[in-house]
């Protein structure tokens, strides 16, 4: 959860998701933060700027994505990645599975001195869940927005649901291409690799994977 500033109050006590990554709970007190925004969602607020990402990352654009954070963030917590400049890579990657996202609310939830922090609820799937005739996978991400731009970002999921999809492909991937899973997974297999030569298997194994699903 990413921390909006002192003495503000919290809206919401429901129970959230696990963080897709643990490293991602470690790098929100690291975020160097900007100053207080208005609430609103007219053009420049912290609303219209939550979507806006939201609709750069449904698309898989990583130029707009990018373009809309401040600059100088450090780190950020966004599916597999940490870092800004890697929405490139990692756009690609989803890509090559057909991820997509049905984007649901965005709003404020809290506003303190670092700036006021959005919740956009979204569920998504791929070509791994139709294939398997899985539900979509809920989740949201919160948003910090600071003067008109993303200072700080923190994706969070069922991790449950994710785990499923996810274990079920490399499982698959392990058992039928085995001499190139340190080319495809990093990380204990919990991650993806991140290059061109990985991301093009990715692509092959996906159309593999569903293919054998279908048989």
């Amino acid at each position: 959860m990413i921390d909006v500033g002192p003495d503000e109050p919290r809206a919401g006590t429901e129970k959230r998701p696990r963080v897709w990554l643990a490293a991602g709970l470690a790098a929100v007190g690291a975020l160097a933060l900007g100053i207080a925004l208005r609430n609103g969602d007219g053009e420049g607020s912290p609303v219209s700027v939550a979507n806006a990402f939201m609709e750069a990352r449904d698309n898989l654009d990583a130029d707009t994505t990018e373009a809309l954070f401040a600059p100088d963030v450090p780190v950020i917590s966004d599916g597999f990645i940490e870092e800004i400049d890697q929405y490139s890579p990692y756009f690609d990657w989803l890509r090559a599975s057909n991820w997509r996202w049905d984007i649901g609310t965005c709003a404020v939830v809290s506003t303190g001195p670092r700036g006021s922090l959005v919740r956009c609820d979204y569920v998504s799937e791929n070509d791994w869940t139709r294939a398997q005739s899985h539900s979509p996978i809920s989740g949201f991400i919160e948003i910090l927005v600071a003067d008109g731009e993303i200072t700080g970002l923190v994706h969070s999921g069922e991790i449950e649901q994710f785990d499923e999809v996810w274990d079920t492909m490399t499982d698959w991937i392990a058992a039928n291409h085995p001499d190139t899973v340190d080319q495809v997974l990093t990380s204990g297999r919990r991650r993806p690799v991140l290059d061109a030569n990985s991301i093009a298997l990715w692509e092959q194994y996906t159309e593999e994977f569903t293919a054998s699903l279908a048989d």
